[in-house]
């Protein structure tokens, strides 16, 4: 490049003479000029070159020069991260020669520790270019690790290839000191922390395990005898070797603690299995994993051994220098620690005793700073806030922000009262934001202990307990309180509708009997006979309401059978439909696996027809009712806030409405009885009420959720009935139907203990022609029964009378005539032949008062349809 021309090319004489030949001696001349011009400017070019060239070349020398003598450590990288040029600081920061570096990754010198994020680092350098100043531990060819930063910058070689240009720093100094100052602060905030002298030493133990990585700490804390190492907190070992290290003696040689604590120096044990101080804990050691451990001394302030602290390792490594200054020097501060601690706890017995007693019962405790503004907390209470960082850090307006704003006005007002004499205790229960984030109810006890010349308060101290369980206990608790109290409201509405019921229903059998009597002898154009057909009405009317009292307060007697309640819903659609008007759209769903239930299908029928009537009513103009029957399984957890509720398998069945909806008032009392919102002659009040003792008495539970202007939903749950033959029951067997009463001549046992009674109903059957021996009393039934030589095929009694009940004598003339068949008669639902109500099976009864023509359809079906029994 910076070489002269050479000898083979054309001279400017040899070019003259090439030219001569068709030139004149002028234009000669002028050519002869102009080429001894351009040979001395290219003579001039190439001395430039020359010159170039040798200041290049310098320059080049100057630069590897200075590059390799360069006090920092230089390395330039490919694409693949492998190294083909490094400089001698380079090859010394690594402990290796240069030449070795050539042609090997730099990963290889990138400690395991860090080895997956150089990788990243590295990747991100070649996808985006830029530099990079990252932080990682090099592994040196003695086997020591330093930290070094690298900086790195990305660019292009001569070819256009990535290279990138790497810096290596030792800052193993500077980390030393980070490291240290790091560690001792995480130690020094877990020694300041609240809480026990065990909580202190696994926050401090944790720290160093923190900072100290790969390892698994222990503090054993010398007793005050001086002669036991005592276990003091192991976060993370294995509680196997917590126990096995606790209690150790001092010189007995049983590991080399004991020897850390006589001795007061350093023990590092290389390999735990062959190491024969490590004889006693060397099993449970080895089957954690752990091979290695150092051992530093804990020092008190009167340079007297308090304990140990024992650092275990699974894989072998030296103490970094920068690891055992911070650790001496943390040993020191856990040594002081546990010998303040100690003192604390030989001078301060009964405050720990009344700190105990306090957190023992779940409470937290404070110490209020009012000239600073600044709150200390106890563990249990920073716990329970979920404050974190230094208690010293928290102020009162912390706390404050927590409180509930609906708690806040009179939070204000009763600490007022406090601080200025009012009253002697602050306390007041109130909501926070606790440390989940939802509000928790808390009891705030609090005094003032110290006041300025002023009065004006300085110091408050106070305890603070959760009581949110306890609140919610106290709430579940008047829950079920308003719950027995209507269940005693129900049963003394229930008792007093019983009561009433014996007596009202016989006189209304006798009205509703002798109403069709005479019904029957007059002809039906006859003036007289409308006024009796109202009369026999009004009879009706008022069994019917008889029943539904009954039924509201469960005690109505019932046949229960076992439904398929889709299908039975099913059934009643038709009906449903016609009773709540074209205006209303009724929707119906059901699922095909439905399970079964035990009811009466009267009962049923009650249930859904009330439901849908009140439905119904409270859709003002069009609208809507859906009705779907599912299978539900309930648990304890929805029982918990469902105080009605049993665990269990169900048929719930949904009744849910387009109406005007409920306020709070209306829901609180829609099943009280003669409770009603429509206006005064509209409706009973009962219909709720019937659903409710229905449900109640067939062991089911209701749920009901309702918003004003919205609708109302009612899901009633019936218990599922199991049985280990599947029961097929049509809908056409649940409807009676009424048998041809033709005239009898059996001989009948009547038994009534109310004469008007038993005087109708001995003309009922004699009418139709059985031959009845009637007795006013259970004794003269026995007796009649003795002393009649014939069969007698049915008794009919009353079930409840003096002298015994219908069951007894029952039993009683069963004895005196085997083959007798039973039907028992009552208006009273406390009737010894039911459980609750429900009638067994096989029980032949008919619910007073009721008609004629039942009563000897009823009759005529257990002589000639139903067996004798």
């Amino acid at each position: 490049m910076g070489s002269d021309i050479t000898s083979n090319d054309m001279t400017a004489d040899d070019m003259a003479a090439d030219m001569a030949a068709g030139m004149t001696d002028h234009d000669l001349r002028e050519a002869m000029h102009e080429l001894h011009v351009h040979q001395a400017e290219l003579e001039a070019q190439n001395d430039e070159l020359r010159q170039m060239q040798t200041a290049l070349d310098l320059h080049r020398a100057r630069y590897f020069e200075l590059y390799d003598l360069a006090p920092v450590a230089y390395l330039t990288l490919d694409e693949t991260g492998k190294i083909f040029e490094a400089n001698l600081a380079a090859g010394s920061l690594l402990g290796v020669n240069r030449s070795s570096l050539i042609g090997r990754p730099l990963a290889a010198w990138i400690s395991s520790d860090h080895i997956v994020e150089y990788e990243l680092e590295r990747r991100a350098l070649i996808d985006s270019g830029g530099s990079q100043s990252p932080q990682f531990k090099v592994v040196v060819a003695d086997g020591r690790q330093i930290w070094a930063q690298v900086d790195a910058t990305s660019g292009l070689d001569v070819a256009g290839a990535f290279i990138a240009r790497i810096v290596l720093r030792d800052i193993s100094q500077s980390k030393s000191i980070e490291f240290e100052h790091e560690c001792e602060r995480a130690v020094m905030a877990a020694l300041a922390a609240a809480g026990s002298l065990a909580d202190v030493l696994t926050r401090a133990l944790q720290a160093v395990e923190a900072a100290v990585t790969q390892t698994a700490g222990s503090v054993l804390v010398l007793d005050s005898t001086g002669r036991h190492l005592l276990h003091g907190a192991a976060p993370s070992l294995p509680v196997a070797v917590s126990l096995a290290l606790d209690c150790i003696a001092v010189g007995s040689a049983r590991c080399p603690f004991d020897t850390v604590a006589v001795g007061d120096a350093v023990v590092s044990v290389a390999d735990i299995d062959s190491d024969l101080r490590f004889a006693s804990v060397r099993s449970v050691a080895m089957n954690h994993g752990l091979r290695y451990c150092w051992s530093i001394p804990l020092v008190g302030g009167h340079d007297a051994v308090v304990g140990v602290l024992a650092l275990f390792l699974r894989e072998p490594r030296e103490m970094w220098a920068w690891e055992r200054a911070s650790i001496m020097r943390t040993a020191t501060l856990i040594g002081l620690e546990i010998e303040r601690r100690q003192a604390q706890v030989a001078l301060s017995d009964s405050e720990f005793r009344w700190q105990f007693a306090v957190e023992g019962a779940g409470d937290g405790m404070y110490d209020w700073d009012l000239v600073t503004d600044t709150v200390f907390y106890s563990e249990r209470a920073r716990a329970l806030y979920g404050f974190e960082g230094p208690p010293a850090i928290i102020t009162a307006t912390d706390w404050n922000e927590r409180v509930h704003p609906d708690d806040w006005v009179h939070h204000e007002a009763l600490l007022h009262d406090h601080f200025n004499g009012v009253e002697p205790v602050y306390l007041k229960e109130l909501r926070i934001r606790g440390h989940d984030g939802g509000w928790i109810w808390i009891r705030d006890r609090g005094m003032v202990v110290s006041r300025d010349r002023a009065g004006e308060p300085l110091r408050m101290i106070g305890t603070i307990a959760d009581i949110t369980e306890e609140r919610r206990v106290a709430k579940h608790a008047a829950e079920l309180d308003a719950r027995l109290a209507a269940v005693m409201r129900l049963d003394s509405i229930g008792r007093l509708a019983g009561g009433v019921a014996h007596d009202f229903n016989n006189m209304l059998g006798v009205i509703l009997g002798h109403a069709e009597f005479a019904m029957d002898h007059i002809d039906p154009s006859h003036p007289v006979y409308a006024d009796l057909f109202k009369i026999h009405k009004a009879g009706e009317r008022s069994a019917n309401l008889t029943r539904q009292l009954l039924a509201f307060a469960a005690q109505q007697t019932v046949v229960p059978k076992v439904l398929d309640p889709g299908d039975t819903v099913s059934g009643l659609a038709t009906m449903l439909r016609s009773m709540i008007g074209e205006d209303i759209n009724l929707a119906l769903q059901t699922q095909p696996d439905q399970w079964p239930i035990n009811i009466d299908p009267s009962q049923f029928d009650q249930i859904l027809t009330n439901l849908c009537v009140n439905a119904r009513d409270a859709i003002n103009d069009i609208g809507r009712i859906d009705i779907e029957v599912r299978n539900s399984v309930v648990n304890a957890e929805y029982c918990i806030d469902h105080t009605d509720a049993t665990p269990g398998e169900y048929v719930r069945i949904t009744v849910c409405d387009s109406g005007t909806g409920m306020d709070d008032h209306t829901l609180a009392n829609i099943y009280e009885p003669f409770f009603t919102t429509k206006e005064f002659g509209v409706g009973t009040g009962l219909g709720l009420s019937t659903v409710f003792g229905a449900v109640t008495q067939n062991h089911g539970f209701i749920e009901v959720s309702s918003t004003v202007g919205v609708g109302t939903t009612f899901e009633v749950y019936l218990p599922r009935y199991r049985t280990e033959v599947a029961v097929e029951v049509d809908i056409a067997e649940q409807v009676p139907v009424p048998v041809p009463v033709s005239a009898g001549r059996e001989t009948i046992l009547l038994v009534e203990d109310e004469p008007t009674m038993l005087e109708l109903f001995t003309e009922v059957l004699q009418r139709t022609g059985y031959q009845v021996l009637a007795a006013d009393s259970p004794n003269e039934a026995i007796r009649l029964a003795r002393l009649h030589a014939g069969e007698i095929r049915l008794l009919v009694t009353d079930v409840i009378m003096p002298e015994m009940n219908g069951q007894d004598l029952a039993a009683a003339v069963s004895t005196i005539k085997p083959s007798i068949g039973h039907l028992f008669m009552s208006g009273y639902p406390a009737d010894v032949i039911t459980s609750r109500g429900v009638l067994p099976e096989g029980v032949h009864f008919i619910q007073k008062p009721f008609s004629i023509a039942d009563f000897t359809t009823k009759v005529h079906a257990i002589l000639h349809v139903a067996p004798a029994g």
